[in-house]
């Protein structure tokens, strides 16, 4: 009897202390809500607490070229954003993982595949000191992530991967296969575009020159 009821008061703690913890772990996150409504000169304001927000932002709007060739599922995305977004919570890491996995499920449900895929391509690092996709479009190449062909944004999306492996100024024969790649999987899921997918995997990187990275 004596074991069963301290059972039940070990129990009844650890209940207890999950419980504020799991409250705790809710306090100070960014407002989904207003990640709903995400536009780029919002970005700083929806998400105070994340690193490297300072970069040029677009509207899912402008990347018709580029949306299109992202594989990694909603899941995979939503818990990327949390974690930059939390980047700098100053709680004990076990803490901020709850208050990840909070934030990345609450995304899920209340934003759209198109919505987590544009506030993603606004913050992810694409090599060279670059976050973002505007910002790595213009280092990269000189254009606009707008502007960007097939090729060119394949090889962005290729990056995300791991930029410093793939990057076409230090690595650009592996630049080159990762961009194909990419592409080989848009192709896969979009057969229409065949043609388009074959005359971009023979098209040269045809980046800038003069990168500050050289």
């Amino acid at each position: 009897m004596r074991i069963t009821a301290y059972a039940a008061i070990t129990l009844v703690a650890i209940i207890v202390l999950f419980a504020a913890w799991y409250i705790g772990s809710k306090r100070g996150l960014p407002d989904v809500d207003a990640l709903r409504a995400y536009a780029p000169a919002r970005q700083v304001l929806v998400a105070p607490q994340s690193c490297n927000n300072q970069h040029r932002a677009v509207p899912g709007s402008d990347l018709p070229a580029i949306i299109p060739l992202l594989d990694s599922t909603g899941e995979q995305i939503s818990n990327q954003i949390a974690r930059h977004m939390l980047c700098n919570d100053p709680n004990p890491h076990s803490v901020r993982q709850l208050r990840e996995i909070r934030l990345a499920v609450q995304m899920r449900v209340r934003l759209s595949t198109r919505d987590l895929q544009t506030i993603y391509l606004n913050q992810v690092y694409l090599g060279d000191g670059q976050y973002g996709i505007e910002d790595a479009a213009q280092y990269y190449y000189g254009e606009h992530a707008s502007e960007l062909t097939l090729w060119q944004a394949a090889l962005l999306v290729g990056l995300i991967r791991n930029p410093q492996r793939y990057s076409p100024y230090k690595h650009p024969e592996r630049a080159y296969t990762r961009r194909n790649a990419v592409l080989q999987t848009y192709a896969q899921l979009h057969k229409q575009d065949a043609a388009a997918v074959a005359a971009a995997m023979t098209a040269p990187l045809g980046i800038r020159t003069g990168s500050p990275s050289l």
